[in-house]
C-alpha cells in the first residue's frame, strides 16, 4: 500500500533531522554514508554512491529536504 503525501512529508522529515547529524540543515555524503551503514549493514559502497547521485539532484554535494522527499516520494510511492 502507497503512502499519502502527509506520510511520506512526516517519514522525510524525521529521517532528514535523523541523518543532520551536525544540524546544518543540509545532508553531506557523509552524514548520509554513516546513517547507511548503521540502517543497512550490508549496504556496498557503490550502492551508497548510487543512492546519493539519485538524491544529490542538483549535484552541489549536499541534500536538502527537498532532493530528500522527491527521493522518498519515488521510493515509497
Amino acid at each position: 500500500m502507497a503512502m499519502s503525501d502527509e506520510q511520506v512529508q512526516a517519514h522525510c522529515d524525521q529521517l532528514f533531522d535523523q541523518i543532520d547529524t551536525n544540524h546544518n540543515g543540509a545532508l553531506e555524503n557523509d552524514e548520509f554514508k554513516n546513517f547507511c551503514r548503521q540502517a543497512v549493514p550490508d549496504m556496498t559502497e557503490a550502492e551508497m554512491d548510487s543512492d546519493w547521485k539519485d538524491l544529490d539532484l542538483n549535484a552541489d554535494q549536499r541534500v536538502d529536504k527537498g532532493e530528500l522527499l522527491k527521493f522518498l516520494k519515488k521510493k515509497l510511492q
